[in-house]
């Protein structure tokens, strides 16, 4: 709980600069939306928590007064799930590129979690690739034995 505390002031800061990000969150109202859960959902999906920025742009006045608050604690639980090394491992495993929204002191487990999934899946396709190149040269080697005739 202690964590979830010190990441608000922290992800307020990150809402309040003046870089915005690209990536777009769906919702449907600027009054009624479930801001907790669009925030979580945002951090489980790799989003940076500067993805609001865009729905204060979109909505302006229309926003609801609370929103921004409820989207930082809805991610920030979101965060305590996704920067894990379990999930870190499984972003290495698949191919997938290194997360960066998790903070500092979060981002340590999920990176390690991922070295070693990365690794695992390098030496896999090294595995694979070795595989490959020594069927292939059986299958070459076969075949020079039978244009000579060997058996």
């Amino acid at each position: 709980m202690m964590k979830l505390f010190s990441l608000a002031p922290f992800m307020m800061l990150f809402l309040s600069g003046c870089n915005s990000t690209n990536e777009q969150l769906v919702y449907a109202d600027c009054i009624a939306e479930d801001w907790k859960k669009l925030g979580y959902e945002a951090a489980q999906s790799g989003k940076n928590v500067r993805t609001f920025d865009n729905v204060k742009r979109e909505c302006g006045s229309k926003l609801a007064p609370e929103a921004q608050e409820l989207f930082v604690d809805g991610y920030s639980d979101g965060l305590l799930e996704y920067c894990t090394y379990e999930l870190g491992h499984g972003h290495g495993e698949q191919g997938l590129e290194a997360s960066d929204i998790c903070p500092l002191d979060m981002s340590l487990e999920y990176k390690k979690g991922y070295r070693v999934g990365l690794r695992k899946r390098t030496e896999l396709e090294e595995y694979m690739a070795r595989q490959k190149r020594e069927l292939e040269m059986g299958i070459r080697s076969q075949g020079q034995r039978g244009m000579r005739g060997d058996k």
